[in-house]
């Protein structure tokens, strides 16, 4: 039944993503210049930077995305959540410890290879995998670790490139 659950979080999210960014970009402003936003509401903030960086913080959980190079992954991000080398971060939402929340890659490699370096990274990291699906096109993975629960989709992407979406959640004991 979790399983299900986060595997329908996960696709919720993706599908969420997918759409959040049309038209958005913010272009013309050199690398480095001040913020084109920055607002401050209660507890949340938002800033797009002149990079088209977009970042919004709500009480801790942050969410970075979008930019011409993408984003960047948080120094405190746990080393047991694999990344595939060379992976560029469209999107990382996620609560202030690094705990709970997403991550969206995008590779330049097929998705069999990219699959599989998941596969074999997860158990690899100490994760046990407790469902995995394998649909040519897709690969899902779902496993579990010390309390926390991770779900893995590998799609085939466009122009030869390769979509990862990585959702990580502490579970209550």
């Amino acid at each position: 039944m979790h399983r299900i659950r986060l595997a329908s979080l996960l696709t919720l999210l993706c599908v969420m993503v997918a759409g959040c960014d049309r038209g958005s970009d913010v272009q013309g402003m050199p690398e480095g210049s001040k913020p084109v936003v920055d607002v401050q509401a209660g507890k949340a903030k938002v800033t797009v930077g002149g990079d088209g960086v977009k970042k919004i913080d709500v009480g801790g959980f942050k969410v970075e995305y979008g930019g011409a190079q993408g984003t960047k992954l948080p120094a405190d991000l746990p080393a047991d959540i694999p990344i595939f080398a060379g992976a560029s971060v469209q999107m990382q939402a996620l609560n202030s410890e690094a705990t709970s929340g997403m991550i969206q890659l995008q590779v330049k490699s097929p998705i069999d290879k990219v699959g599989d370096f998941y596969k074999q990274q997860l158990p690899k990291l100490g994760w046990t995998v407790t469902g995995s699906l394998d649909q040519g096109a897709s690969t899902n993975l779902v496993g579990k670790k010390n309390g926390r629960e991770i779900a893995v989709s590998v799609a085939d992407g466009s122009d030869g490139t390769t979509t990862v979406f990585i959702a990580i959640k502490a579970v209550a004991k």
